[in-house]
């Protein structure tokens, strides 16, 4: 049995029950190697430092119908699946770690290996994140804005002072007409309209 082509349908799947397979016609055979693949997985799980030879023999132990050369290419297409799903979650190298550290830590204790069941603990604790404390809420009531005080002191950007500023400011403003008063708005009378009595040929001043 070699790797079938539809990998894509075999990775959405994995997980579905053979009712919902059923209901999607998948084929019988890919039914049938879909459980199997399932019943790997689950194997593989609770033991994750098993060898393909050794998960070759479970699967043979598991369906002693399957030839030697299906169970091979049962597990090169489950790992390409996990493979897969390694890509998506770390959650199958977490669950590896547990395992071989709960393996490592049993087998120690059998051993009477104290210091190497507790190097195991500290491992699982400090990959697990348990010597953390939780991270503690922050009060934002207790956080004070910066005073931010206006100036025109051009040190504070890095600039030379500039000697007499306000007096250069001044003159400047003079000189370009800066304090000049806008003039009121003035209604020009049209030229057919008679000029009034004592302002006749003059033009009425307007201010400045």
């Amino acid at each position: 049995m070699s790797m079938p082509a539809n990998i894509d349908e075999y990775q959405l799947s994995l997980f579905e029950s053979a009712d919902e397979m059923a209901r999607k016609r998948l084929p019988q055979e890919m039914i049938d190697r879909l459980l199997r693949l399932r019943s790997l997985y689950t194997f593989w799980l609770n033991f994750p430092d098993k060898g393909t030879r050794e998960m070759v023999n479970q699967e043979r132990v598991m369906y002693p119908q399957l030839k030697e050369r299906q169970c091979y290419d049962d597990i090169k297409l489950l790992k390409i699946l996990i493979g897969n799903l390694e890509q998506e979650s770390k959650e199958w190298h977490r669950h590896v770690f547990n395992a071989r550290t709960e393996r490592i830590y049993k087998e120690a204790m059998r051993a009477h290996d104290y210091r190497s069941a507790e190097k195991a603990n500290a491992d699982y604790a400090k990959y697990n994140k348990l010597d953390k404390d939780e991270i503690e809420q922050h009060d934002f009531s207790e956080i004070v804005p910066p005073v931010i005080e206006p100036t025109d002191d051009p040190t504070v950007i890095g600039l030379k002072p500039v000697k007499d500023l306000r007096g250069k400011i001044q003159k400047l403003k003079k000189k370009l007409g800066a304090d000049i008063i806008d003039a009121d708005f003035i209604e020009l009378k049209d030229e057919e309209t008679e000029p009034e009595s004592g302002n006749e040929g003059n033009e009425e001043d307007i201010p400045e």
